[in-house]
């Protein structure tokens, strides 16, 4: 083979070298793009497509606690007088909320599967009650508030008015029995006996009577202490009488009214 052909070989075989470089590192450097297309979260990128948003996952989870048609709609019929207490329009928004109250409670740890949602009995137009009752036994009394709220956080047709005003108010719901988990009855008693002792016209001769009857209104949030007393009076003689204290489940007193031979006292 001459020179000539000899150098026309190696030259052809340098460029098809030359392209095959070429093409490997194209190949490269279109994996490497990819890669980092998709390490980027880029939108196109399939990592992206089966990423959900953690707001979407939280509602899922909470819709997949409630009991089937537990938050449906109540029709005027099913309660006519919370009906006509709350009025129509009222009842309307009432129901409205409804599902966000249940979700409310169903957010909770605490509750296990929402089972029943009620308007509560303190339930007024102005600030809607519902008692929300799961299938382990603890009760939620959620405020309007606190729906609206979680409505405000899940529901894709919030309002960014909404958003913003209840931004500040979430929180998660607390089962009764948790607001009362600190509750003291010694305590509450004690408190009470303290202010009966400075309404008295002898403050040393006031005592109470070891035994006292408590009765707890634990959705409402405040139990009843009733205690049998004596204390002196203007005269200097004794007078007995039992005194019946209205505490709010932190302790400190609602009303304070006292009966002795001498009739009814209103102390607070």
């Amino acid at each position: 083979m001459s020179e000539q052909q000899n150098a026309e070989v190696v030259s052809g075989t340098s460029a098809r070298i030359r392209w095959g470089e070429i093409l490997i590192a194209v190949a490269v450097l279109g994996g490497v793009v990819k890669a980092v297309s998709q390490q980027t979260g880029n939108p196109s990128g399939p990592v992206a497509a089966q990423k959900a948003s953690p707001p979407e996952d939280k509602l899922t989870a909470m819709n997949s606690k409630l009991a089937p048609d537990v938050a449906a709609p109540l029709d005027g019929s099913y309660d006519p007088e919370g009906q006509a207490k709350l009025g129509k329009r009222v009842w309307a928004v009432s129901n409205d909320l409804r599902r966000w109250a249940a979700l409310a409670a169903a957010e909770s740890d605490s509750c296990d599967r929402v089972v029943a949602v009620t308007n509560w009995k303190n339930a007024t137009r102005t600030n809607l009650l519902w008692r929300v009752g799961c299938a382990n036994g603890e009760v939620f009394i959620i405020p309007e508030q606190q729906a609206r709220s979680v409505k405000a956080q899940y529901d894709p047709k919030a309002t960014t008015e909404d958003r913003k005003k209840y931004a500040s108010l979430v929180m998660v719901a607390r089962p009764v029995s948790a607001e009362w988990a600190a509750f003291s009855e010694p305590s509450a008693a004690a408190t009470c006996d303290e202010m009966m002792k400075q309404a008295a016209v002898d403050r040393t001769s006031y005592d109470s009577d070891w035994g006292k009857s408590v009765t707890r209104d634990e959705e409402s949030g405040t139990a009843t202490i009733v205690r049998d007393y004596s204390a002196g009076n203007a005269l200097g003689g004794k007078l007995s009488g039992t005194y019946r204290c209205v505490v709010r489940v932190d302790g400190s007193i609602i009303s304070l009214k006292a009966r002795d031979a001498m009739g009814l006292h209103v102390v607070l």
